[in-house]
């Protein structure tokens, strides 16, 4: 388990299911939960005395998460993706996952999935997609930093706009090459003709 709230998650299992409680062997870590009160962002200087502490919290987290079999947390959060990613690594298979934040895997933390799932038409598309990839690539598709903070990312939408643009530049150009050749041919078959005459 990895929460902040084992104790009394365990003892609602035990409570409510007492069979799955009996059945199975449960893990969790325990932190010192002082160490989680700070003021604002964790990275922000005034906060120093207590990052090297939930570092190291956050690296036995993800390697206790890394051994899981089931995995029941949010991949709207890029901490429960890597847990999630590390224990299908090291089960080198597919390790079912749960996620109450109800965002699938394939969505980044900062997309729109509603707009977003019509446009992954593949697993690769799903897996390997790189937002900051897309966005650096010399023609690439930047981040719009006049809407993230209303809509979120919207590069993959942007992505899939651009190339669906230069598809149809690609056929318009096709349709227009295969009129050209066959004026072309219309053209050598009629100077033939002449020239046979």
């Amino acid at each position: 388990l990895s929460t902040d709230h084992a104790g009394q998650l365990l003892e609602d299992v035990r409570t409510n299911f007492p069979d799955l409680h009996a059945s199975c062997t449960w893990k969790y870590l325990e932190f010192p939960r002082e160490a989680f009160v700070y003021d604002s962002a964790i990275e922000m200087s005034h906060n120093k005395d207590k990052q090297g502490s939930l570092g190291e919290y956050a690296v036995e987290d993800l390697w206790h998460l890394g051994h899981a079999q089931v995995f029941v947390g949010h991949m709207g959060s890029r901490f429960g993706k890597v847990g999630w990613l590390l224990a299908t690594a090291r089960h080198n298979t597919f390790v079912p996952y749960f996620t109450p934040d109800g965002k699938p895997y394939c969505c980044e933390i900062d997309e729109n999935c509603g707009e977003s799932i019509p446009l992954i038409n593949s697993m690769e598309h799903c897996l390997l997609f790189a937002h900051e990839l897309v966005s650096a690539m010399e023609e690439g598709v930047p981040e719009d930093i006049e809407t993230y903070w209303e809509i979120g990312s919207s590069v993959r939408r942007r992505f899939a706009e651009r190339k669906k643009e230069t598809l149809k530049k690609y056929i318009d150009t096709r349709v227009e090459m295969e009129k050209s050749l066959a004026k072309l041919t219309e053209d050598i078959s009629e100077l033939r003709s002449w020239v046979g005459r």
